[in-house]
């Protein structure tokens, strides 16, 4: 039957960056759980600026071009064979969220965020041959931006009190 076969389906995930520091998976985690900077409280800072909103879709946006171009033709003729198209084409940005809705509200993971952000960080870095200071793109992750300020204002405070 037809439901059986689409319990059945494979389809890749759809991250591209992820975060290899154990200390900072785990202070993402604590986060997460916390009161303060958690995904919600991101939530509603991204719907508190149409600013905000529109820079976080070109960071979606820039993510799934990113995911898409890392493929060779051969690549996305497969995924476009097994129709895997939804789940990478550039119609996806960080952690899957489906540009499709328009949510760029929507925050799933703060994990993803964060190694987006520091992955665009590094690549600015070396476009700029080095040059240390605020990463100027239109397209900079804020969510990660914001939860990398978060973990850095509680690790100068001392790592006391709710991430």
């Amino acid at each position: 039957d037809e439901n059986t076969k689409k319990k059945h389906i494979i389809e890749p995930f759809p991250t591209i960056y992820w975060l290899t520091s154990p200390k900072l998976r785990t202070l993402i985690s604590q986060m997460e759980l916390s009161k303060n900077n958690n995904v919600q409280t991101m939530e509603a800072r991204l719907r508190s600026s149409q600013t905000y909103l529109d820079q976080m879709e070109r960071a979606h946006s820039s993510y799934g071009r990113t995911r898409w171009e890392l493929l060779t033709q051969g690549d996305r003729e497969s995924v476009m064979e097994r129709g895997w198209e939804n789940a990478l084409d550039e119609r996806r940005g960080v952690a899957g969220i489906s540009l499709r809705k328009g949510r760029f509200d929507c925050v799933k993971c703060l994990h993803a965020h964060v190694a987006h952000y520091l992955a665009q960080v590094a690549e600015w870095e070396e476009e700029n041959e080095g040059e240390r200071g605020e990463c100027e793109r239109d397209d900079l992750n804020l969510v990660g931006k914001w939860t990398m300020e978060s973990i850095e204002a509680l690790l100068i405070d001392g790592g006391g009190g709710d991430a």
